[in-house]
């Protein structure tokens, strides 16, 4: 193929897009709405993953103390702890100390709590761990060296998270296994309609073809423009797709999906660059498959 041939095709492909400007915008934009939906999922589903590590590095160890438990000896557990080379700060909390943090807490609500005393809350130490440890796997490992009793016996149960992080793993991996079937139905539903926008091009060219075909042109030189018409759709159909979703990201706050006021997270976090860039490939892709299968079926009835 030489540049005769490329200047050809080319001006092929813009020819038939610009003869069916209806059919052509039918088609992007059905692309785009499709792929639309796997990039919000795509961007969702990175922001979980996000989400979660966030909290799993910011989530602790709570050592929580049995009853009869002396401020003393819980000062002396809790210096004991900060001397560990993963502990950044340990701090006490006595039960009335506890009391006042659940009445702040509940804010108005507080009234709920008239007339319980202190000593129904188990006084704690709660762990925070230096940022380089702060891994689900060092913070188990504390949660066993607090569980010793003959180093911790006044430490009654040993919280440190594993039930939310139990629970975000499940939640990434639903939204995984959601994501593939849902790629599969978007690239699914991409070929269909691209394949259809082709075929009308190729039922308006019928007759073209089939004089191509009497003076002896190859078949791969009757595909090639229609490859970039197929292409030229999914490109352009994915390009929008991710410009609307980036536009999404940057209107939608991260507050309507997290109510946690310390995340300061302002909005979502748009996918990578790569990602971005296999997407739209991707699609451009789709589009050149769609196209084969359409030039195909076609040559073939009409051999």
């Amino acid at each position: 193929m030489n540049l005769r041939h490329a200047h050809y095709f080319v001006s092929q492909a813009g020819a038939a897009i610009w003869r069916s400007p209806l059919v052509q915008l039918v088609a992007i934009s059905t692309t785009t709405v499709s792929l639309t939906v796997l990039c919000a999922l795509i961007t969702l589903t990175s922001n979980v993953d996000r989400l979660a590590e966030r909290w799993s590095r910011g989530l602790g160890v709570v050592a929580f103390l049995s009853e009869g438990v002396s401020d003393e000896n819980l000062t002396q557990l809790a210096k004991r702890i900060r001397a560990w080379p993963e502990v950044e700060s340990a701090t006490t909390y006595s039960r009335d100390r506890a009391l006042v943090d659940l009445k702040t807490a509940l804010g108005k609500d507080q009234e709920l709590l008239s007339g319980i005393d202190a000593s129904v809350l188990p006084a704690s130490i709660e762990i925070v761990l230096k940022p380089s440890f702060r891994t689900p796997e060092v913070r188990e490992e504390i949660s066993k060296k607090l569980r010793n009793r003959q180093s911790f016996g006044h430490i009654e149960t040993v919280d440190f998270g594993a039930d939310m992080a139990n629970k975000m793993g499940r939640v990434r991996e639903f939204l995984r296994i959601g994501g593939f079937a849902i790629g599969f139905l978007v690239l699914s539903a991409v070929i269909f309609i691209i394949t259809n926008t082709v075929r009308l091009t190729l039922f308006a060219r019928r007759d073209e073809i089939d004089v191509m075909r009497l003076v002896g042109a190859k078949t791969w030189f009757i595909r090639v423009p229609f490859y970039l018409e197929g292409a030229f759709q999914g490109v352009l159909g994915a390009s929008m797709a991710v410009a609307l979703t980036w536009a999404g990201t940057k209107m939608i706050p991260m507050s309507q999906f997290v109510s946690n006021v310390s995340s300061h997270l302002p909005g979502l976090e748009f996918i990578s660059s790569t990602i971005v860039v296999i997407i739209i490939l991707g699609s451009g892709l789709m589009g050149v498959v769609a196209s084969h299968l359409a030039t195909g079926r076609f040559l073939k009835e009409n051999a």
